[in-house]
This record gives structure tokens, C-alpha cells and sequence, in this order.
């Protein structure tokens, strides 16, 4: 279902209700999110609104991820996901779950920075509050200032994406 355009031919609302019950098969999340991903990047130039229950499958995969399993393609997968599911105002709270899902997994060194580029890009860029708030608010965790921080400092820092009166 990845591949190619097949998704296209469902409805989203059946699509909306097919990947979660992908991903709650055995080993399913990673097909899951692949299938979603695919299906937000395969009609990427055409879609400026996307269906509420493609993006509230979106926002289940991403609130449940297990992160422990986590892979560079799979995070890549997620990015997308996040960059269509996440970007309304609406979105803040689930945001929010997913940024201390992330500082809980890598507390626990089930994930690396290494493997969070594309996804806390993408909650920094359109959820700077909740992003600061999370990975910089109020705990002084070594991690959350030198390994977030220290992202690709010269081109994919997640704090390039906050606007400068939010940071201040």
C-alpha cells in the first residue's frame, strides 16, 4: 500500500481507519507509518487541506509511536507525518505528548539525537512554545541543552525555527 498511488483510491475516511488497525498488528506501527507517510508525500503538491480523519490517524501514530523502535527512514516517515498532522493550532496538545514521548525515550537511551532531526524540526516549526517549553523548560537536564541544541548546529537547528519573539 505504499508504493505507487494505491492509497489514492481509498477514501480517506477508510484510510483513516485502515492504518490504525495496521499498526496495531504485530510489527505494524513501522508499516503503518510508512503507508501514511507515502500517502501525505505522494500527494504533497496537490493537497493544501488535508481530511480530519487522515490527519487524526496521523496524530495516533504519532502520540503512540513506539520510539523504541525507531529508525532513520521511520523518523523521516514521521516527519512527514508530523509536518501535515501537526501544523494547526488545534494540534498544540498532541505536540506537546510527542516532545515529552521523545525527551522520555532518549532519558531512557532508547533513541538517539541522531534518530529526532526531522521530527523535532517539525515540532519546533510549528509548535515553538510547546517545543521550548518541553525540551528547555524549567529542568536542568544536561540532554535537553546539549543534545537538542547541538542538531546539526549549521543547518538544522530546531531553534532556527522559532520565531526570534517566541525564543525572547
Amino acid at each position: 500500500m505504499a508504493f505507487g498511488k494505491t492509497t489514492e483510491t481509498i477514501s480517506p475516511t477508510d484510510l483513516g481507519r485502515i492504518i490504525p488497525g495496521i499498526a496495531g498488528m504485530t510489527d505494524g506501527y513501522p508499516v503503518a507509518v510508512e503507508i501514511l507517510s507515502m500517502h501525505f508525500h505522494g500527494q504533497r503538491e496537490d493537497q493544501t487541506r488535508w481530511d480530519a480523519a487522515l490527519i487524526d490517524c496521523g496524530r495516533l501514530l504519532l502520540r503512540s509511536y513506539p520510539f523504541d523502535r525507531l529508525n532513520q527512514t521511520t523518523e523521516y516517515e514521521l516527519a512527514t507525518i508530523a509536518k501535515v498532522c501537526l501544523r494547526d493550532n488545534d494540534a498544540a496538545e498532541d505536540a506537546g505528548l510527542v516532545c515529552r514521548r521523545l525527551v522520555e525515550h532518549h532519558t531512557e537511551q532508547l533513541i538517539s539525537r541522531f534518530q529526532l532531526d526531522g521530527l523535532v524540526e517539525a515540532l519546533f516549526t510549528f509548535h515553538p512554545q510547546v517545543a521550548l517549553d518541553c525540551f528547555l523548560g524549567g529542568v536542568q537536564d544536561e540532554w535537553r541543552h546539549r543534545e537538542i541544541l547541538s542538531i546539526d548546529l549549521e543547518a538544522r537547528n530546531p531553534l532556527c525555527k522559532v520565531p526570534t519573539q517566541v525564543f525572547l
